[in-house]
């Protein structure tokens, strides 16, 4: 945890357990509240309950919790809970799971770090789907990480210690939604209700120390139009070039509301000498705890800028998951498969670029399999309600939940509209209206009529909405079938001209690692990939394998 960059825990000892509660790394104080009698209560993560965050929080929560109901009413957040009461150990996550909790197979060590858990394993197993997963999607499914010894904890159980670990099943699972019948009026109000809610206990417990990115799309439109709503005047930023679409929609934006817009280019960042290199690598490795979505071979920005984001005790509000609002998977109204869904979205791979070792079928059934547990379904055959349920509690849960974990190691960090409360009622909300962003758009066009005027990066702003141009290309989506679409990442990657960008040169990869890529061999041609972001990963896992000393299982 010191190599992470954390430090002074808050240490407690009893027969059975020892806990270090260590604070984030923009504190000096961890949330840990002893009662006097050994009974305590300690998060990490970010938690707010009944309006109340840090220490009162806890306190309120304590009081409140009943094993056999654990409180659910107005608790936000992404966060791991661990509680005494009466003499008995609990934990239990965020009822999606948006903040990652990991443990060995025997239920000995849990931390909420992967490279901890693996830390405590002479060499870990390596688990072949989730390599497979982690390089083509950017995350692990299904409770699983790249390691056979190190599992996920999972979000539908709280866990009493006794000592070892049993799990309790919780009852307020999202499970066969159906869509509603509501008017839209209705359906605007169950929701805006919902956010308003979420936004005021924001506004309750952090005042104007917010930080939100601002861009040409709906999410960010939607946030800043609930956190002016509730008072809140937040700092914003965007990212990108000056050229880009999302920093000149953001300057428009902020030339009308005076924002005090920070814009930030990563591209300008200063390459790390090849002698620094070694040092930039080794740090992405720690303080992204091994294997992050986009890899750790860059030039330093992505945690320089995450660390600006939450100075000064700043909450990091994300838009992502917004798009439960929308049709994430631009399917049509109808059910589908398991199998057409992955094709839809979950094949962005070309099977030429891997070994003989990979077995498409196999990969495939796999991940189907996870989908259908995450969402339980009893049929391969998924409802269209239960295809909408696939965005949060599979796609946010796992990939999502992956940035905001890395988040909420720095500072608090919050993705409010992929909370319990939000999404139970964004998924009833029928698929056509979700189509071409119209019910988003009218949630920002009833918050802030004003926001909801500028222009977006989707060529129109969100008052008038789509033009025919957009309509059109939202169709031709929309009726591609996904037999189809599995084909059209491979089709476009087999274009892609072999060309590496600084940062995965050979002779910096050489700094860092064997760069014959000893482990990441057995399963890709890794030379011969022309797409970089998986190149990244693929890089980010050989030093992981490398440095763990891990072994093929």
């Amino acid at each position: 945890m010191a190599a992470q960059g954390f430090r002074n825990p808050e240490i407690l000892r009893a027969p059975g357990y020892d806990l270090a509660v260590y604070p984030k790394q923009n504190s000096d104080k961890a949330r840990l509240v002893e009662f006097g009698n050994g009974d305590f209560c300690a998060s990490t993560g970010t938690l707010m309950y009944q309006g109340l965050a840090g220490g009162k929080a806890l306190e309120r929560y304590h009081r409140d919790f009943q094993p056999s109901q654990p409180p659910s009413e107005r608790l936000y957040g992404a966060f791991c809970l661990l509680l005494r009461k009466q003499g008995t150990l609990y934990l239990l996550i965020d009822r999606l799971g948006v903040y990652k909790v990991f443990r060995n197979p025997q239920g000995t060590v849990w931390s909420s770090s992967l490279l901890a858990v693996a830390a405590t394993l002479d060499a870990p197993r390596i688990r072949q789907q989730a390599v497979y997963e982690f390089v083509f999607q950017g995350a692990t499914y299904g409770n699983e990480t790249v390691f056979e010894d190190v599992g996920i904890a999972d979000c539908d159980y709280l866990y009493r210690f006794d000592p070892l670990p049993e799990a309790i099943e919780r009852r307020d699972r999202l499970v066969q939604p159906q869509t509603s019948t509501a008017t839209v009026g209705e359906l605007l109000e169950e929701s805006l209700t919902a956010l308003r809610s979420y936004y005021a206990d924001i506004a309750a417990c952090y005042g104007d120390r917010v930080d939100t990115a601002l861009s040409g799309g709906y999410d960010s439109r939607l946030t800043l139009a609930l956190l002016k709503e509730q008072g809140v005047t937040p700092g914003v930023h965007v990212y990108g070039k000056a050229s880009d679409a999302d920093v000149r929609i953001a300057q428009a934006i902020d030339a009308g509301e005076k924002l005090g817009l920070k814009h930030i280019d990563k591209s300008t960042f200063p390459e790390p000498s090849l002698e620094a290199f070694p040092a930039v690598v080794e740090q992405n490795h720690f303080l992204f705890d091994g294997c992050p979505t986009d890899g750790i071979f860059n030039n330093g920005s992505d945690l320089a800028t995450r660390r600006q984001r939450c100075e000064g005790g700043a909450l990091m509000l994300n838009g992502g998951g917004g798009e439960v609002f929308r049709n994430f998977f631009y399917l049509p109204d109808r059910p589908c498969s398991v199998r057409q869904l992955l094709w839809t979205f979950y094949s962005q791979f070309d099977p030429a670029m891997t070994s003989a070792r990979f077995d498409e079928e196999a990969y495939h059934r796999r991940l189907g399999e996870k989908i259908s547990s995450a969402i339980g379904a009893s049929s391969t055959r998924l409802s269209r309600a239960e295809v909408e349920l696939v965005y949060p509690l599979f796609r946010c849960r796992y990939w999502m939940g992956k940035n905001n974990s890395i988040n909420n190691r720095l500072g608090d960090a919050l993705t409010p509209f992929i909370d319990y409360p939000i999404v139970r009622r964004a998924v009833t909300v029928p698929v056509p209206l979700k189509n071409h962003g119209r019910f988003e758009a009218a949630l920002i066009r009833t918050v802030s009529p004003a926001l909801a005027a500028y222009p977006s990066d989707y060529g129109h702003d969100f008052v008038a909405g789509p033009g025919f141009r957009h309509w059109l290309s939202d169709q031709l989506t929309l009726r591609r079938p996904p037999w189809l679409r599995r084909y059209l990442y491979r089709i476009k990657a087999r274009r892609l001209p072999l060309q590496r960008p600084a940062m995965l040169a050979d002779d910096r990869l050489a700094s860092v690692m064997d760069a014959d890529f000893p482990y990441l061999s057995k399963w890709f041609r890794v030379k011969d990939n022309p797409d970089n972001a998986q190149y990244n990963r693929i890089c980010t896992l050989e030093y992981l394998f490398q440095k763990t000393s891990a072994r093929l299982s």
